[in-house]
């Protein structure tokens, strides 16, 4: 017994596969133009973290021209990091100045309470030379027009 073959025909099982293969390929399309995306943003970390679980934050981003500066808080001190498409450049540590400037008073804040005077007026480094620095100078002096002769 032979066995027959329909011969084509619109309602084929020839348009079928086709159907199937073209709603297989719009199912995968869908997944790689939605559902990737939002699984990489659900998978991926915004603080990433090392194996030892501290954190790198970034606490500011600006962008200056081509290039990016990143203020990043890492195991408790603050860097201003400059980013190009090249490299990364560590351009200050922003945690020493930030301890400095709390240990000091502003300069207009001192302006202020030397002119009202409601406390005194002390400064870290003294302006001008000490009178130790001084000496150290005649005596430097002397020793010159000594040797000048």
């Amino acid at each position: 017994m032979a066995a027959t073959v329909p011969t084509g025909g619109s309602s084929g099982p020839g348009s079928l596969d086709f159907l199937q293969m073209l709603a297989a390929v719009a199912v995968v399309a869908g997944l790689l133009k939605w559902g990737l995306p939002y699984m990489i943003q659900r998978f991926t970390s915004k603080h990433p973290t090392n194996a030892l679980g501290d954190t790198i934050r970034v606490e500011e981003t600006t962008t200056v021209g081509p290039n990016c500066l990143h203020v990043v808080t890492v195991r408790g001190r603050t860097f201003l990091i400059g980013a190009s498409s090249q490299s990364l450049t560590c351009l200050a540590d922003l945690t020493a100045e930030a301890v400095s400037l709390r240990s000091e008073p502003a300069f207009f804040d001192a302006l202020d309470d030397a002119i009202s005077g409601n406390k005194a007026v002390t400064l870290t480094d003294p302006i001008g030379p000490t009178e130790s620095e001084s000496d150290q100078a005649r005596q430097a002096l002397v020793r010159l027009r000594r040797l000048a002769g």
